[in-house]
């Protein structure tokens, strides 16, 4: 297979890029949740939060597990072995974790999401390469490329969207976007080709980083765990209120394409810094800037907006949407601040401290919602928003209490 040569960039520069790549994907998101959105009634917008949900646990979990280490190899100069195995192991990971979509494709009662969920499945195996190439991409300061796979998707996504603007229902959409995510991960593979032997060589490497790997793992299913099993507390009590809560969550997305964009070029630039801890301090507290100044934005906009004009955009979850929207970018925010706890222990070699870091800072968020849920969806993010405040205060005093984990404060 031929590599597309695209050059290093400087660090600034491939930041920008990055930021960029992660508007791309999330765009790509954001035209699905519409579109389904568009086509669903409220309930049936919560059961698609249930699935399209657990399709982000999944990603997150293979992130942790090859995309992550791959980030961190290829900053400090050797990851080449580490990309090349990740790359290899991507798609086995992707069939591994779409088993319980599968499951839920049979189980469901409802014809149109039980499709909605195995076409779900099948994109995960082409998603979890197409993520472990982007940040491998990004690491290696070449985010110009991971630009162009995620523009394919979009672009393929937006031309099936087109072609399929009779259809009604949920179900072509989502054809549309693993279509998407097909085409982008040929343009991956076209532009990060692996090594020979790259699944023997990456077996021995993952052998040898288990311990690191697992706790990276065990990080991600408890952060996003903690949110899946927050929106099945919802869903339990309420699809409506669900559905008001993912609608919430959408017309906060332009915050978390920016942090999520950031968060792999901090996570490199963080592990570069090492000989500067005050500012790797600084650079990844961006990242809880960037969101506190963009939810302001976003829920001011969301009030402003005519609801004849969120109507149209969509259908019956905007509403829904306008109700959560300023309690959950106050959870946002305390989120993020989280998050840059957890990067920063993560780039000083201690991710044991960050698992821990993370149980405490999502767990509270579904026992708050268990406790005190409500079919209110205004209350069911108050909620949301009182777990996230808890779990960031006890990541604070954990963090600036423990004597042994006072060098984190640079």
């Amino acid at each position: 297979m031929t590599d597309v040569a695209i050059p290093p960039r400087g660090a600034r520069s491939n930041s920008t890029l990055a930021v960029v790549d992660q508007g791309i994907v999330s765009l790509a998101s954001l035209l699905y949740t519409v579109a389904v959105a568009r086509e669903s009634s409220l309930q049936g917008f919560g059961a698609f939060a249930l699935i399209n949900g657990y399709y982000f646990l999944a990603i997150s979990l293979n992130r942790a597990g090859l995309a992550v280490p791959v980030t961190l190899a290829l900053a400090a100069g050797n990851g080449e072995r580490e990309r090349a195995g990740a790359i290899a192991f991507a798609p086995l990971m992707g069939l591994l974790l779409a088993t319980p979509l599968a499951v839920g494709a049979v189980v469901w009662s409802d014809s149109s999401w039980a499709t909605v969920a195995l076409l779900t499945g099948l994109l995960l195996p082409v998603a979890c390469l197409q993520d472990v190439g982007r940040y491998a991409q990004i690491a290696s300061r070449r985010a110009g490329a991971a630009v162009l796979a995620d523009a394919a998707w979009v672009i393929v996504q937006l031309v099936g969207l087109f072609a399929a603007s009779e259809k009604s229902g949920p179900v072509w959409p989502t054809v549309c976007w693993l279509a998407g995510g097909i085409a982008a991960a040929c343009v991956t593979l076209r532009t990060l080709s692996p090594l020979g032997l790259a699944a023997l060589g990456g077996l021995r490497t993952f052998i040898d980083d288990r311990r690191r790997r697992v706790a990276l793992v065990a990080e991600a299913a408890v952060n996003m765990g903690s949110g899946y099993a927050a929106m099945a507390v919802v869903a339990a009590m309420s699809l409506t209120a669900a559905g008001s809560v993912r609608a919430g969550i959408t017309l906060l997305s332009p915050a978390s394409v920016v942090v999520a964009g950031l968060v792999p070029a901090v996570l490199s630039e963080g592990t570069r810094l090492q000989a500067r801890p005050k500012r790797q301090v600084v650079v990844i507290g961006t990242l809880a800037a960037a969101a506190l100044g963009l939810v302001l934005v976003l829920v001011v906009t969301a009030r402003l907006i005519p609801s004849s004009v969120g109507t149209a955009l969509l259908g019956d979850a905007w509403q829904g949407g306008v109700s959560t929207v300023a309690w959950l970018g106050v959870a946002t925010v305390m989120y993020t601040a989280v998050t840059c706890v957890v990067i920063l222990v993560t780039v000083r070699g201690h991710a044991d401290k960050a698992f821990l870091l993370r149980l405490m800072g999502t767990v509270p968020i579904p026992i708050v919602l268990a406790v005190a849920s409500s079919p209110d969806p205004t209350v069911t993010a108050l909620m949301w928003a009182v777990g996230s405040g808890v779990g960031l205060l006890l990541v604070t005093a954990t963090a600036w209490r423990n004597s042994s984990w006072r060098s984190l404060r640079g």
